[in-house]
């Protein structure tokens, strides 16, 4: 996530969440999230636009998230 993060620096948020306790617990069952790691990417108005379980693809993510600022 750290190399998705610097990618995508000043065009989208990146935020992680600790999916066994407080906050990113909620977050989990908002997001029906049963694995770790879960990579969702949500549009502007909050719908998914991509879900992977698993080690995060970094080319999809970082093309995905910049065809918009193209």
């Amino acid at each position: 996530m750290n190399g998705i993060e610097s990618d995508l620096q000043g065009k989208a948020n990146v935020v992680r969440f600790n999916s066994l306790a407080g906050l990113g617990r909620a977050v989990a069952k908002r997001f029906d999230v049963h694995s770790v790691p879960t990579t969702i990417v949500l549009d502007g108005a909050g719908n998914i636009v991509y879900r992977h379980a698993g080690l995060p693809d970094r080319g999809a993510i970082v093309g995905l998230v910049t065809a918009d600022y193209r």
